[in-house]
């Protein structure tokens, strides 16, 4: 384990912590309201949040087993996850999101903490067209664009 995947995994347990706070807190009008910015319930929100943490855990366990797995994924292939999730769990309840943040994040927390500084730098694939590191798949899907749906979030419930 490097301070480096301790100091991330970390951040990651404190983002989590974050949503999970916000989502208990949501009455039934509030876990309903529609975002302004990516015009998704705040349940699909916070639903997308706990699956981005469960397919990110797959992608580095997967990586870990395999060095030379690496994931590609398009802008329009992660759309369409999205799209087709949503549309399947339109009706999520606050306690299913609870139950799968609090799984999923324990599991992505304990991949990221026993990583060491080489697992940390290596390719994990292709999103978006970039290529990311592991410790750059983590930064960006998870700390940084949980950020962004988070803030999104609040914003809404604040209305």
């Amino acid at each position: 384990m490097s301070a480096n995947a301790t100091e991330l995994s970390r951040r990651v347990k404190d983002r989590l912590d974050e949503t999970l706070s916000v989502v208990t807190t949501c009455n039934e009008e509030k876990w309903q309201a529609v975002s302004g910015s990516e015009r998704w319930p705040i349940s699909i929100l916070a639903l997308h949040i706990a699956d981005v943490t469960e397919n990110i855990h797959r992608m580095i366990s997967d990586q870990l087993s395999d060095p030379t797995n690496r994931t590609v994924l398009t802008v329009d292939q992660l759309d369409e996850i999205n799209a087709t999730r949503a549309r399947e769990r339109a009706n999520v309840t606050p306690s299913e999101v609870i139950a799968l943040l609090t799984k999923n994040g324990a599991k992505l927390e304990g991949v990221i903490g026993g990583l060491g500084d080489v697992e940390l730098d290596r390719v994990a694939g292709t999103i978006a067209g970039g290529e990311l590191t592991n410790a750059q798949l983590i930064e960006s899907a998870v700390i940084d664009h949980f950020g962004e749906h988070l803030r999104s979030i609040r914003e809404t419930i604040a209305r």
